[in-house]
């Protein structure tokens, strides 16, 4: 198996080391823009309003730390609401051109971040590509927590472990403790 971290996949794909790859922005764009390669599909397309990413923390930092917990979460929580709002897209694009985060081009992280997204055969609306905030999407729910296990068990990152409680993996009650507070409660 080869391992290529994203930032090197797009070149590795123009030297013809690799047929393709499946990987999370700015990595696609940076190729479709070069004229190296095309997005058959987002994973929006595949599944709509899917977890991209979770924010996973110790049972033991919680139970040491909680109240830094719910600060951290209320934190991302209203980091996830900023992120959203359009108005903020050209500074967060800026943010994340900078070296130390991505290093890519504004041009390249503008082509998912912005309203258009181009795949190299065809270009549609941009919006549903990174949903970053709105009513349950950053909610963590036995439903989510489910889907998110299938997928590693599936992919054989997980093993098949019985009596495990999600409710105790997607903590709910933090969740909403964050929400109270970034609401200023």
């Amino acid at each position: 198996m080869l391992f290529l971290p994203p930032p090197l996949m797009s070149r590795h794909l123009r030297a013809g080391h690799i047929d393709g790859y499946c990987v999370d922005e700015p990595w696609n764009s940076e190729t479709i823009l070069a004229g190296d390669g095309w997005s058959p599909v987002t994973s929006a397309d595949l599944s709509q309003g899917h977890p991209e990413k979770v924010l996973l923390i110790s049972d033991q930092f919680v139970m040491d730390r909680k109240d830094e917990t719910v600060r951290l979460v209320a934190a991302m929580l209203d980091a996830c609401k900023l992120c959203q709002d359009p108005a903020f897209r050209n500074q967060l694009i800026e943010i994340l051109a900078m070296k130390q985060y991505t290093g890519s081009s504004p041009e390249v992280l503008g082509n998912s971040l912005g309203t258009r997204f181009e795949a190299g055969q065809r270009a549609h609306d941009a919006a549903s590509i990174h949903v970053f905030h709105g009513r349950g999407v950053n909610a963590p729910t036995v439903e989510k927590a489910s889907w998110v296990m299938s997928g590693l068990r599936a992919a054989g990152s997980l093993p098949d472990i019985t009596g495990v409680s999600l409710s105790r993996l997607y903590r709910e009650d933090l969740f909403h403790a964050a929400c109270q507070l970034a609401a200023g409660e």
